[in-house]
């Protein structure tokens, strides 16, 4: 897959085949348009905490693209002048709710010129009034930005593709990283996975996970604020 991707370079092949050194793994699920800089401080510390152990272990990143479409992974928000940012959102139908985010093609080309545009119109009003040089040096990183975003776009057929191609573009082929990419939704690499969500969903497993996510909630809602997540029912 990540040779179908063009993301699979000497550097990641040689960890690949050295996943039975043991991995520390990190992931995310594939966000529009590649999704914040949180996902490459992911990568960025799971390639650090790699280097621990006499032989190093093999950084992993993992594409949750199992999950269906729903506002978290078809929205983005950029910084802009305003408070609230600007919002990236996928041209998505009710009808494709739930839908596993691998099977959503890419957005039209129509979509992608506008939403390119206003990402460049955004960052030419925020840089508004700063150094010249610094805008300038802004700008061209902007430039390159949208570079990797096309090619991404134009080599993948859908959104969670063109998300983990952004990505890789950027940890393997810019910064030469070597991180091995798997993503759920290639078959031949469920079944890696499939013991270890049997052990998450045992019921004593099951339940305790539920305990704690459940006493985080509350600890936030006790603290004056609004937990993102809400309280989850044994059954």
């Amino acid at each position: 897959d990540m040779r179908r991707l063009g993301v699979l370079t000497s550097k990641a092949s040689e960890n690949i085949d050295r996943l039975e050194h043991g991995v520390v793994e990190t992931g995310q699920q594939p966000n529009a348009i590649g999704g914040p800089s949180l996902v490459l401080n992911k990568i960025a510390y799971a390639k650090s905490l790699s280097g621990l152990g006499e032989e190093g272990y093999v950084p992993l990143f993992y594409v949750a693209d199992y999950d269906g479409v729903q506002p978290e992974l078809t929205n983005t928000r950029v910084p802009s002048p305003s408070s609230r940012g600007v919002l990236i959102s996928y041209p998505t139908s009710p009808e494709q709710e739930g839908v596993p985010i691998h099977e959503i093609p890419n957005p039209p080309e129509a979509w992608l010129n506008q939403t390119l545009e206003k990402l460049t119109s955004n960052y030419r009003g925020l840089l508004n009034g700063s150094d010249g040089q610094l805008r300038e040096r802004a700008l061209m990183n902007l430039d390159h930005a949208i570079t990797v975003l096309k090619s991404a776009y134009y080599s993948t057929e859908n959104v969670s593709d063109w998300s983990t191609k952004v990505i890789g573009s950027i940890v393997n082929l810019e910064a030469d990283l070597g991180v091995p990419i798997l993503s759920h939704s290639m078959p031949g690499t469920r079944h890696i996975f499939q013991k270890g969500y049997e052990v998450l969903l045992a019921d004593s497993n099951r339940e305790t996970f539920i305990e704690a996510s459940n006493q985080a909630a509350e600890n936030v809602e006790a603290s004056g604020h609004k937990p993102g997540i809400g309280l989850r029912d044994l059954d």
